[in-house]
């Protein structure tokens, strides 16, 4: 998917996977999400993608996912709850 301000996020479905990946690049005036979450998942991890597409739906709508430097998922979940 392609979202406004150069802001893309491709998601597939891993079959052969047993864990959600997410990957985000930030480059010059062009940001990737990118996420990979697998055929089946159990409830704490249909949460947790919950979760994942609440926090980039927002930072999206708050046009704040661009300036977005951190290579960590805990910080990347955590970025903007501060403010």
């Amino acid at each position: 998917m392609v979202y406004e301000n150069n802001i893309y996020f491709p998601h597939i479905t891993n079959p052969s996977g047993d864990n959600i990946k997410i990957v985000v690049s930030n480059e010059v005036d062009q940001l990737f999400v990118f996420l990979s979450i697998p055929a089946k998942m159990t409830d704490s991890q249909e949460y947790l993608l919950t979760k994942i597409y609440d926090k980039i739906f927002n930072l999206i709508a708050t046009q704040e996912l661009k300036s977005i430097d951190t290579t960590s998922f805990e910080k990347f979940m955590n970025y903007g709850d501060d403010r």
